[in-house]
């Protein structure tokens, strides 16, 4: 089961309209975003896997954007 959780994303737009999240707000801690790939992009919904640095330590985290409602989504694997 997973869990979703709505969280500030700073991001930055190509000439060709692609979206590249550089900074993740999570539970009120700040990550910057080392590297990404959009796993897919489907009927306005883009899944990302991203790696962070969290003290030191490269992790993979999965979020993904809404484009219909303008949010970005924490996916939490519970």
């Amino acid at each position: 089961m997973e869990r979703r959780e709505p969280i500030a994303v700073i991001v930055s737009f190509d000439a060709k309209g692609h979206i590249a999240p550089l900074w993740l707000r999570i539970a009120g801690y700040k990550f910057k975003v080392t590297s990404y790939v959009l796993k897919s992009a489907r009927m306005g919904i883009y899944d990302y896997a991203c790696k962070i640095i969290d003290e030191n330590l490269e992790k993979e985290v999965n979020i993904f954007y809404n484009a219909r409602d303008s949010l970005w989504y924490y996916v939490e694997k519970e």
